[in-house]
């Protein structure tokens, strides 16, 4: 069981590894709407990731934390879709913050899964700007512009919710180690993008 586990946890990030950032963020789920942008962290590699390292930052005191985490990405969004409605050109190569947040925040994750509070809710609220610059949707219709980022909120929001209370439960060390071990190749993955986005 805990080999099939393993195989599986080196499989995904194989994948994760083997996609670079312009296929990362692909999607073809044949949807359309709210839930298109519903599922757009979940399928997108790299955006997962980031929700990822978010959830398990906003685990640290169950349930108190996963509440401000929520509100940290859902302010963080926010602001990102704001700062891209008022200031389009002021950021343009936000990825590199994305990179470098999600490696800084592997990085915690990896050595303390009870990271001090304030550093987790930063990260998570830059997490979220970078989601609210990335959706912002040009649409002239008032609805069509907040369903990106509605819908990202609730499934990262969800998302926290069950990682958190997961990590809350009494699991076995293995599994902890396990989290640990995924967090730490994805602070090495970060890393990787994070260099091609710099062109080194």
């Amino acid at each position: 069981m805990r080999t099939r586990l393993a195989c599986t946890i080196v499989q995904l990030i194989s994948m994760c590894a083997m996609t670079t950032a312009a296929q990362a963020h692909q999607v073809a789920t044949g949807l359309e709407g709210f839930p298109a942008h519903l599922l757009h962290p979940i399928l997108t590699p790299h955006q997962f990731l980031l929700v990822v390292v978010a959830s398990v930052l906003a685990a640290g005191t169950w349930p108190g934390s996963v509440v401000s985490g929520a509100l940290a990405f859902t302010v963080g969004n926010a602001g990102g879709w704001a700062m891209q409605y008022f200031l389009p050109d002021a950021l343009p190569s936000y990825w590199i913050v994305a990179y470098a947040v999600l490696m800084v925040g592997a990085i915690v994750t990896t050595f303390s899964q009870k990271s001090w509070l304030p550093m987790a809710m930063a990260l998570i609220f830059v997490i979220g700007g970078v989601f609210g610059l990335d959706n912002y949707n040009l649409n002239p219709s008032l609805i069509e512009r907040i369903q990106p980022p509605l819908g990202i909120i609730v499934s990262v929001s969800v998302l926290m919710v069950v990682i958190g209370w997961v990590l809350s439960r009494p699991v076995p060390q293995w599994l902890r180690l396990g989290v640990r071990g995924v967090t730490a190749c994805i602070g090495v993955l970060a890393a990787v993008w994070l260099s091609s986005e710099l062109g080194m």
